[in-house]
């Protein structure tokens, strides 16, 4: 396959494919070639493949992120990859086929030429994400104290650890109040492009190859991401039996007025919106296997439901999501048509920056 799609020019990638198994008989009719893409995905995004790997330390498993050593699982080849991954994604959108693989929110923003965020740092490595954001909640004249410099440490499967400075002569700058938005703003870089610039230059390159940039410019990452990976199906009685209940929601639970009319109103959703709130709150639209009860927080699989957690409504306007806990901050509305109108404002829009707890 990747030999077959690799000999291809643009022109050719956009024209009708028929597929055949060798050794295998079948006229397609459409069910071979979503066979043929199902098994091409599953291969490509198995992180035993070497491809991609789970987002690390994140809300949901489900995320793939770009493998920084890639090239040493593949042996130099991964290049090649992931211009076949790109073009295999590119493909899939053009032929209307769903590939159920989620990527982290960045890697969409690439395909659409979009720039990239802070909080974008949050979907890939929850911990360089919290050790940021404490940077920047430092006092000025504490942030020396911090004992770093530019540089970043990187594992390698053949050379071990190994120091990367994040600026020519980064071994040799200290962190200080003066220069820590130059050093927060290239430790992003080095963890959402930097790092991985080569595999998400041919990831995008394969994509362009079937699919040019001027005809997504009416899509923002989270539609590009429905378009490809497709709406979950929801099991709403899973959903509300694995969520948690916290805040001025604890005592009462599901029983409180304002969680009934939250349950109501996303049962009333349609599944665009229902794919769009788990996005805001999780971070992905997509449910992990075996149901809402798998949603996970930490390398250590330990499991973090869905969670309303109440807040005054003097407090706060609109709702809020910290996708490192899978946590929805719900504002206690005096009516559920109110409730219903800021929840469809937040979801439906993007949300970006960060916060403390």
């Amino acid at each position: 396959s990747l030999a077959a799609v690799m000999s291809l020019n643009p022109g050719e990638m956009r024209r009708i494919w028929k597929f055949v198994f060798l050794g295998e008989e079948g006229l397609d009719a459409g069910g071979v070639g979503k066979d043929w893409f199902s098994n091409i995905g599953k291969q490509l995004f198995d992180p035993n493949f070497g491809l991609w790997m789970t987002a690390k330390d994140t809300s949901n498993q489900m995320m793939m992120h770009i493998n920084p050593m890639s090239g040493e699982l593949q042996d130099g080849y991964d290049l090649m990859y992931f211009r076949f991954v790109g073009r295999i994604l590119g493909k899939a959108l053009f032929d209307g086929k769903v590939l159920p693989h989620h990527m982290v929110r960045h890697c969409y923003k690439h395909l659409l030429g979009w720039p990239v965020n802070f909080s974008d740092i949050e979907l890939v490595d929850n911990q360089v994400f919290k050790s940021m954001c404490q940077i920047l909640e430092l006092k000025k004249e504490e942030v020396e104290y911090v004992g770093v410099d530019f540089t970043v440490t990187e594992e390698s499967l053949t050379q071990g650890n190994r120091l990367v400075e994040l600026k020519p002569g980064g071994a040799d700058v200290d962190l200080t109040g003066d220069n820590r938005d130059e050093f927060v703003d290239l430790r992003m870089r080095h963890a959402l492009f930097d790092r991985t610039r080569g595999q998400l230059t041919e990831l995008v390159l394969g994509f362009s190859d079937v699919i040019p940039e001027p005809l997504l410019t009416v899509f923002d990452f989270q539609e590009l991401e429905l378009l490809m990976c497709g709406l979950s199906e929801f099991d709403m009685d899973d959903w509300r039996a694995h969520t948690q209940y916290m805040g001025l929601l604890h005592e009462e639970g599901p029983g409180h007025r304002c969680a009934e009319w939250f349950w109501e109103i996303v049962v009333g959703f349609t599944p665009e919106l229902k794919s769009r709130l788990l996005q805001f709150v999780v971070g992905t639209s997509g449910v992990p296997a075996g149901g809402f009860g798998n949603l996970n927080a930490d390398e250590q699989g330990r499991i973090s439901y869905f969670t309303l957690n109440g807040r005054a409504r003097a407090d706060q306007l609109y709702p809020t999501s910290y996708t490192c806990f899978n946590r929805l901050n719900l504002p206690l509305y005096d009516t559920k048509e109110e409730m219903l109108k800021m929840l469809k404002l937040c979801i439906q829009m993007e949300n970006v920056g960060f916060d403390m707890e």
